[in-house]
């Protein structure tokens, strides 16, 4: 019934108008299967269809997708028309029914996505209204949002299929002005949450949370610089228990040309909602959790690679400081280098009274901290890239160390002495990339990837240090290497060899390892064919991450037809 009222509207509406314009569709069907011998296949399926309809004063533009999946590699099932969306233009004005994506500044009040990589979707069923001249775009929309995530705190977790999911019903609006150097905008959203709330003893209550949040940026571009700043400050409350909660959000970055060279810097200082260690990851229980809608950039350098792609740190937009700053340019005519330092802590130590309760030690302004307790993150990563031979030769090759605390456990001050223990990460990484363009056609490909990784617990006493790790080594060393053949753009062959000294699961020396080969049947007809295995963990987006399970021993093939 909802799709043959869906049909009806279309054929009332527009139908009258496609009879006197130019009327264009395309199109996408990216169709996945795969089977495993741990059975974690998946049939997948998703077909996108846009209609545009144009005339010399107005355009409509029609965008649907449906899924076919049971099951996807991450998400739900389904089996309907997943997406659909309207968007009538005329003149200055333009308006959107349906599923709505926006993105506000640099994300700080809205960004939202579908990336179904990571099974993230924030987007909005609802409307939208935009009016724009050479100066002036006034936003506002009106909507609802609903996003699943997986959780352990709740029955049923699966890390593959998501068991919680939170609602929001949205009003925003944001007005940017551009002049000649720069721009400047300022939104509000107001959005009521509906959150079920889980009991000690698993009652499940629904909470109504109300969020208000007011939010502001510009950019300025100078002759020799260009500044952009965004703030937000964000207000909670839950009326049966009283509950409210104030925060505050701020992000910079700064550019500046060195000759030759660029110095980016960025600073955040996310201060929505300060959680103890035991309560920082539980957005099941916390009323004033940033909504999903919120993405403001992470402030971490954002690995392509695969090892260190694993252990990216995810951000933490309720309560994080801190800097990166990139220094990049040419060294010789074919050649360049950069380095990225980053680092961030929360704003505050923790510190346990007698009771094993989680109390502040020490507030956190302005700068990040290096205390263990105020869970620190420290990244360097220095890379070089450029071609040899006359462009024949293309390489990449970087290295870098990380040292991230990622969980408190017991931090307290006995009459005998001191008793501490946390979870950490340190990590040594040398990525490598080398293409040798044989000629026009084709294409020789090798990557390498070596790392050092030391992951474990940590217990501190006045009697010594002592490490814990579930592999029972202090060290792991982990590499990847991949041999790849090409003629573009016909086809392509890579094998992939996934190595490990000692495995999380197995405790031994493990290896992965898999062929993929990919063949153009025509322009606009792409298979990909994949036999082997994964290796499990981290894939990240933008600061958000979700865990893979391993895929051991299967087959996956892909079709991407495009009209």
């Amino acid at each position: 019934m909802k799709q043959r009222f869906i049909s009806v509207i279309i054929i009332i509406v527009f139908a009258p108008c496609f009879l006197e314009a130019q009327l264009s569709y395309s199109g996408l069907l990216n169709s996945r299967y795969a089977d495993s011998d741990n059975d974690l296949g998946f049939n997948e399926h998703l077909f996108d269809v846009n209609i545009d309809y144009s005339r010399s004063d107005r355009s409509v533009q029609v965008w649907t997708q449906f899924e076919f999946s049971d099951p996807p590699e991450l998400g739900r099932s389904l089996k309907e028309l997943r997406k659909l969306r309207f968007e009538y233009s005329f003149g200055k004005i333009t308006a959107k029914v349906g599923d709505i994506y926006e993105f506000w500044g640099m994300g700080m009040a809205l960004n939202q996505t579908d990336d179904q990589a990571i099974d993230l979707d924030t987007g909005v069923r609802g409307l939208s209204f935009v009016y724009e001249n050479d100066f002036l775009k006034w936003t506002l929309l009106k909507g609802k949002t609903h996003t699943w995530k997986s959780t352990n705190f709740v029955d049923d977790y699966d890390e593959r299929v998501p068991n919680f999911d939170t609602e929001h019903d949205l009003l925003g609006s944001n007005l940017e002005y551009n002049f000649e150097s720069g721009m400047v905008g300022i939104n509000l959203i107001q959005t009521n949450e509906k959150h079920d709330s889980f009991d000690r003893f698993g009652t499940v209550s629904e909470k109504e949370i109300k969020h208000t949040m007011l939010g502001a940026y510009a950019s300025f571009y100078f002759s020799r610089a260009s500044l952009f700043i965004e703030l937000l400050n964000k207000s909670s409350e839950e009326t049966t228990t009283k509950y409210k909660e104030d925060g505050s959000g701020f992000y910079s970055n700064l550019l500046v040309p060195l000759g030759d060279w660029s110095l980016l810097v960025e600073y955040k200082n996310y201060n929505f909602l300060k959680l103890s260690p035991l309560e920082k990851d539980n957005f099941v229980n916390q009323f004033g959790y940033h909504a999903d809608f919120i993405n403001p950039p992470p402030g971490y350098y954002e690995h392509t690679t695969i090892l260190n792609g694993r252990i990216a740190r995810q951000a933490n937009i309720n309560d994080e400081v801190g800097y990166q700053i990139k220094l990049s340019g040419p060294i010789g005519i074919n050649h360049t280098a950069s380095v990225n330092i980053a680092k961030a802590s929360q704003h505050q130590s923790w510190i346990q009274n007698d009771d094993y309760e989680w109390e502040t030690e020490e507030e956190i302004a302005y700068m990040p901290s290096s205390n263990t307790f105020a869970i620190p993150y420290d990244e360097l990563f220095i890379n070089f890239e450029g071609n040899l031979f006359n462009h024949k030769l293309f390489y990449d090759i970087g290295w870098g160390t990380i040292d991230d605390v990622q969980y408190l456990f017991v931090n307290q001050n006995r009459s005998n002495g001191y008793f501490r223990v946390h979870e950490f990460l340190k990590s040594q990484a040398i990525p490598l990339s080398l293409t040798y363009a044989i000629n026009n056609k084709y294409s020789f490909e090798f990557k390498y990837e070596y790392q050092e990784l030391k992951q474990g617990s940590l217990r501190e006493t006045n009697d010594g240090d002592s490490f814990m790790s579930v592999v029972f080594r202090p060290w792991r060393y982990n590499n990847v290497f991949s041999l790849g053949i090409a003629s573009s753009p016909k086809w392509s062959i890579t094998y992939l060899q996934d190595n490990t000294s000692v495995d999380e699961k197995s405790f031994k020396p493990e290896q992965w390892s898999y062929w993929e080969i990919l063949y153009r049947v025509k322009q606009n007809i792409l298979i990909t064919y994949f036999n082997g295995s994964l290796k499990g963990g981290l894939v990240c987006s933008n600061g958000v991450c979700r865990y893979k399970q391993p895929f051991e021993d299967g087959q996956k093939i892909t079709l991407v037809y495009t009209f």
